[in-house]
């Protein structure tokens, strides 16, 4: 293997490249055309298997600090396609009834969704209590009282 003149040699760059990857160092000098003496000559001197383990340490607390929130969004999405399917069935299911035209009939149906819509509110509520997104719950109950509107005037919300 030819020595590399280390004068002209990127260290540092190899440092950064060796923190980012998986090679233990014989493999990672092999890659690299560097004897495996010479590489470790630096990695010792530079603790580049120390700067690997911050880097590793660093990435799981940005990945830590991610997970609840990217996990509110999702379920966040997953309600509000619950709450579309939810609200499209039970118009239909007034519709079906004939309740529709009656006043009392539609009062009663949609005091029954509120009711489910709170209980699904709080279900949201507990699983998102640790999580870093501001404005979740609070995005949840502005859809609740946008799809209670639709049941108290459906000419408004439906278009009908």
């Amino acid at each position: 293997m030819a020595k590399p003149n280390d004068a002209k040699t990127d260290w540092d760059g190899l440092k950064v490249q060796f923190g980012q990857c998986d090679l233990t160092l014989k493999d990672f000098a092999a890659s690299q055309g560097i004897s495996l003496s010479t590489l470790r000559r630096h990695a010792g001197a530079d603790h580049w298997l120390d700067y690997r383990e911050d880097v590793r340490r660093q990435a799981a607390a940005i990945a830590a600090e991610q997970a609840p929130e990217e996990r509110a969004k999702r379920l966040l999405q997953q309600q509000a396609e619950l709450e579309d399917k939810l609200h499209t069935t039970l118009l239909a299911q007034l519709d079906a009834i004939g309740g529709a035209d009656n006043p009392i009939a539609r009062k009663t149906e949609a005091i029954s969704f509120g009711i489910m819509m709170d209980k699904r509110n709080q279900e949201l509520g507990r699983q998102t209590a640790g999580s870093a997104e501001d404005g979740v719950v609070e995005e949840v109950y502005a859809r609740r009282k946008v799809l209670m509107s639709r049941y108290k005037n459906p000419e408004e919300g439906d278009g009908k």
